[in-house]
């Protein structure tokens, strides 16, 4: 019976608007360093039509959106911290000393001390943060993408009926 109340090309569309206008927030709201998570932020409408899934492919997307306990790092993430601390002016060897003691940590302000008589203090929320390096932020980006949207889900819907209708 609920079938009946939409037919499968109305769900498609309703669920394209929805995706599409989740995933350009979070496209906005992605830290940037050279642009592979915002590039990698996607959306996937479930076979039955039902449902939609905005997700990014990367393996430290998690890493950013949830933040990350203190843990060893491995020699190719050390590398690639190293790759960002050389392109942002930061001591590699001191984000990857607080990475592995500290976490990465979501909402709070963690400092990385100069060591060696060297002038840069980074306090960041994240060391993998990019464009806010040197000022307080939100780390997350797909949850609030979707928290912002919430509000805005039944002119999402509205519209995407109007399309529709006249079509």
């Amino acid at each position: 019976m609920e079938d009946d109340l939409m037919n499968d090309e109305l769900k498609v569309l309703i669920l394209t608007k929805i995706g599409e206008t989740i995933k350009n927030k979070a496209i906005k709201m992605a830290p940037v360093d050279q642009g592979h998570l915002r590039s990698l932020i996607d959306y996937k409408i479930s076979e039955d039509k039902n449902s939609v899934t905005v997700s990014c492919d990367l393996p430290y997307a998690d890493d950013l959106e949830y933040g990350t306990p203190p843990e060893p790092l491995s020699s190719s993430e050390k590398e690639s911290v190293r790759g960002w601390a050389q392109r942002h002016g930061a001591r590699a060897r001191g984000v990857i000393w607080h990475i592995e003691t500290k976490g990465i940590k979501i909402g709070s302000t963690q400092t990385v001390e100069p060591r060696d008589n060297q002038e840069i203090t980074a306090a960041v929320q994240s060391p993998f943060h990019v464009t806010s390096y040197n000022r307080d932020s939100y780390r997350p980006f797909m949850r609030p993408a979707l928290f912002q949207t919430l509000p805005h889900l039944n002119l999402i819907i509205t519209k995407a009926f109007l399309e529709w209708e006249a079509k």
